[in-house]
């Protein structure tokens, strides 16, 4: 999906999100108030009749420390929150580099107990092929159920499906 119409349905969301009246409503789905991530996203996420975290890691380009910077941000984040939820994290138009992948694998190995299932979206397949094997190698990590995206909504759908 192009950088504009990402942009242009984040904003669609949060409009819908923080319009009077829509965000009582929506946060009538959990008992936890929503709160916003480092990145700006909803914890919890209310989608289609469930919750969900969703990591804002895309368009940073070649920017290593940029998006390793956030990743570490919203780690923390994550941490504190305290409750087992479906994650997707986007990597669109952001380089997965050796380094941003071994970072982002640290950060699943310290938060995977609270991850239900694992959303990717905007990989390209070597860099899937890269995530893959590292998962894998990552012991505790090869029970995780992970799945790539190319749409951000077909991961979002399949994060509030029943585990099978």
């Amino acid at each position: 999906m192009p950088t504009i119409g990402r942009l242009l349905l984040l904003t669609l969301v949060t409009e819908e999100m923080t319009r009077p009246g829509n965000v009582a409503e929506n946060q009538e789905m959990t008992d936890i108030p929503l709160k916003k991530s480092p990145g700006g996203s909803y914890f919890p996420y209310p989608y289609k009749g469930g919750e969900l975290f969703g990591l804002q890691l895309g368009s940073f380009g070649a920017n290593e420390d940029g998006v390793i910077a956030r990743m570490k941000a919203e780690e923390i984040f994550f941490t504190q929150q305290n409750r087992s939820i479906g994650l997707w994290i986007d990597f669109y138009q952001t380089r997965l580099t050796r380094r941003v992948i071994g970072e982002f694998i640290d950060m699943v190995e310290h938060i995977h107990q609270r991850v239900l299932k694992l959303g990717l979206v905007g990989c390209s397949s070597i860099d899937r092929w890269r995530i893959n094997r590292r998962l894998k190698k990552a012991g505790d990590l090869s029970a995780l159920p992970v799945k790539y995206f190319d749409d951000p909504e077909d991961a979002k759908t399949w994060l509030v499906m029943e585990l099978e």
